[in-house]
């Protein structure tokens, strides 16, 4: 997931002067939760240690790109990152983190992290992982075929 203003716009410096950033969603690495364009994000700079399950926000080893995953897995200083529709780990260290998210507006609902249901889906899209693994892999010939007698038209 992208954030929408991607620098030479630098969030970070709004975060520093407001203290927070809201933007709308960029992409399909955060699917289902986000759809693009139509959900946005609140994040804030972490006040407290990052945590398994967190959405955090940081920007690419070339820094011309915001991405905005989920925490999976800490490893001392080290966050194993996904995105929730992405099955390619990322290692980030926890230094290089802009912003955590602390809510999102989804279908013109607010939410915040502190949801029952939110909480429960982030752990459970966690950990049917292995499942959704294994059938995106098993899918992929099939979709192979299809594309070739069915091209999508440009």
């Amino acid at each position: 997931m992208i954030i929408n203003n991607t620098p030479p716009y630098r969030i970070e410096a709004e975060i520093e002067k407001y203290g927070s950033y809201a933007s709308n969603t960029v992409g399909g690495s955060m699917r289902p939760l986000f759809k693009t364009h139509r959900d946005a994000v609140a994040l804030k700079k972490p006040d407290s240690p990052i945590k398994k399950y967190d959405v955090v926000l940081y920007a690419n080893s070339e820094h011309t790109k915001y991405i905005l995953h989920r925490v999976v897995k800490i490893k001392g200083e080290t966050l194993v990152i996904r995105g929730d529709n992405t099955f390619v780990r990322e290692y980030v260290d926890a230094s290089k983190i802009i912003a955590v998210m602390v809510s999102f507006t989804r279908r013109g609902k607010r939410h915040t992290v502190n949801e029952g249901g939110y909480k429960f889906y982030s752990r459970f899209w966690n950990f049917i992982y292995p499942i959704r693994w294994c059938l995106h892999y098993a899918a992929l010939p099939f979709k192979k075929i299809i594309r070739k007698i069915a091209p999508v038209k440009k």
